[in-house]
């Protein structure tokens, strides 16, 4: 496989792209690109790269699905539409990284820094995120059915339009976060702190709130059928859906 850097100016290349490539092959890269090449470079400076060079048809992405990258710096990797199913990140660095449309499904994201990560559309069905730091991460359409967020920091995350039905949000930091229109049936938010969270219009049937921090929330449009509330915490600024009665579900569960 040859690529020049001709080539890759020819396709408009960022700058930053074409001087790694640069200092790393000179003009020209004669690549054997196999499995263990890609994993080398994901490892690498290339990783920021290695999506847009798929996306544009110079090497093929071969599956990850249960690697061990456990510990590995990947900020700001590209890995776009990757089959990353039961991959091991444990504490990876996978900061500002563009996941977005991956498989994650069954993965272990437990304490990685998924800060300013795009997860757009992400596959991250029965993923494990717990201890994660998902502060100011895109994950607006994602699929988290059954995912453990345990103890996250979710912070300023964008989680608009995503399915968290029957995930596991105990103890979890949701402050200042977007929840318009996302699925929370089934949930468990045993003290999450969601205080300042835009919950309008949200599926939150038979949802465990418990000791929920539901200071300055808006709920108004919200399915609040079947969940139980006792213990939450509010005050003068939560809006309620038009004629719940949150006294009784708080003190009654």
């Amino acid at each position: 496989m040859k690529i020049t850097l001709d080539q890759l100016k020819q396709m408009k290349a960022c700058n930053e792209g074409l001087d790694w490539f640069r200092s790393e092959f000179g003009s020209i890269a004669e690549l054997d690109w196999t499995y263990e090449k890609q994993i080398e470079t994901i490892k690498g400076e290339g990783r920021k790269y290695i999506g847009w060079a798929w996306d544009n048809r110079l090497i093929p992405m071969y599956s990850m699905s249960k690697a061990n990258l456990s510990g590995t710096n990947l900020s700001r990797a590209d890995l776009r539409w990757t089959n990353l199913s039961g991959t091991n990140f444990s504490r990876a660095d996978l900061s500002e990284a563009n996941l977005s449309g991956t498989n994650l499904s069954r993965a272990d994201l437990s304490k990685a820094n998924l800060s300013k990560a795009n997860l757009s559309k992400a596959d991250l069905r029965w993923t494990n995120l717990s201890k994660a730091n998902l502060s100011k991460a895109d994950l607006s359409k994602a699929n988290l059915r059954w995912v453990n967020l345990r103890w996250t920091n979710l912070s300023g995350t964008n989680l608009s339009g995503a399915d968290l039905s029957k995930a596991d949000l105990s103890g979890a930091n949701l402050s200042m976060v977007d929840l318009r229109w996302t699925n929370l049936s089934k949930a468990n938010l045993s003290k999450a702190d969601l205080s300042g969270t835009n919950l309008r219009w949200v599926n939150l049937r038979w949802t465990n709130l418990r000791w929920a921090d539901l200071r300055w929330v808006d709920l108004s449009g919200a399915d609040l059928s079947g969940a139980n509330l006792s213990g939450a915490i509010c005050n003068n600024y939560t809006i309620w859906p038009d004629g719940y009665n949150y006294e009784k579900a708080i003190k009654s569960g």
